[in-house]
């Protein structure tokens, strides 16, 4: 069974989306909020910032140099935490 897990809430942070994404080894910080997750076969499957060997996200420059962005990519993690063990 797969469902999908709306990051983007009215109040961000969202404790709850928080505790969940930190019980399964998941950096909040480094996570997009406007998008949705897919949990699907005990794993999640996410956007994440890539970031730098100093962990600095990465930027995206547009043609004229200007910053429009920042680098992300897909991930899938185990999960460790289901989101109704958070209210989700």
């Amino acid at each position: 069974m797969s469902r999908r897990i709306n990051l983007d809430k009215p109040n961000l942070p969202d404790p709850q989306c928080m505790a969940w994404l930190e019980a399964n080894g998941i950096d909040p910080s480094g996570v997009p909020a406007a998008q949705e997750v897919l949990v699907e076969d005990d794993q999640i499957t996410l956007v994440e910032y890539v970031r730098s060997l100093d962990g600095f996200k990465l930027p995206v420059h547009d043609s004229n140099g200007e910053l429009c962005g920042w680098k992300k990519h897909l991930v899938t993690v185990p999960m460790l935490s289901a989101p109704e063990n958070h209210g989700l």
